[in-house]
């Protein structure tokens, strides 16, 4: 499946570009992409927040608009037929945008689209229904409701495992749990979890 990546505008350390068939900057998400070397195939947003000169395909965004610069650039790799993205910068010091780009994750999985959320300490992404992990034994892995209840949820292949439970949205029981098999498997019978890998 062709995979795009995105750059957003928050905090950026390091971006793993290995796999990207397209790479996408999110207006000042440009600036973290040339500080860090890496060659965007297009831009997307209003120019409000980028400092450097864009030397790539635009797509120029009016300055007040319904949708943030990342969500445009989500629905443009969406458009150009994208179907993975993960997305670097998405998270930062603006707790607002990195709520609601966690949450977007939700939306778009609805459509069918797989979206990761990516920085130095997380990975982060919506899932739904039946899902088996592989590679994530021994860390540390959490799972946040992401509608009022989420039904049926069971947990395998973690230290602390679950059978059909319902894990209302505000809980903590599903945070801080621990992969220590491969595969771990994650089964939903109603309802969306936030799923985030930790690095401690």
């Amino acid at each position: 499946m062709k995979k795009a990546l995105i750059i957003a505008a928050g905090t950026v350390e390091s971006v793993d570009c290995s796999g990207a068939d397209c790479i996408i900057a999110a207006d000042g998400g440009y600036d973290a992409a040339e500080r860090l070397g890496i060659k965007c195939d297009l831009f997307v947003g209003d120019m409000d927040s980028v400092k450097t000169k864009v030397g790539c395909e635009t797509v120029l965004l009016n300055a007040e608009k319904d949708f943030t610069d990342t969500e445009c650039a989500i629905e443009e790799a969406v458009l150009r037929g994208y179907k993975r993205i993960d997305i670097y910068g998405a998270t930062g010091t603006r707790l607002d945008h990195t709520l609601a780009n966690i949450f977007m994750m939700k939306k778009y999985l609805e459509r069918g689209i797989d979206i990761r959320i990516i920085d130095e300490h997380n990975k982060m992404r919506a899932i739904k229904g039946e899902n088996v992990f592989h590679g994530i034994a021994g860390k540390t892995v959490s799972f946040i409701p992401a509608d009022s209840v989420v039904s049926g949820v069971t947990l395998e292949g973690v230290k602390y495992p679950l059978f059909e439970r319902d894990i209302e949205i505000g809980t903590t029981l599903t945070v801080s749990n621990i992969a220590i098999s491969d595969p771990v498997t994650v089964r939903i019978k109603k309802g969306t979890l936030i799923m985030i890998l930790t690095k401690d």
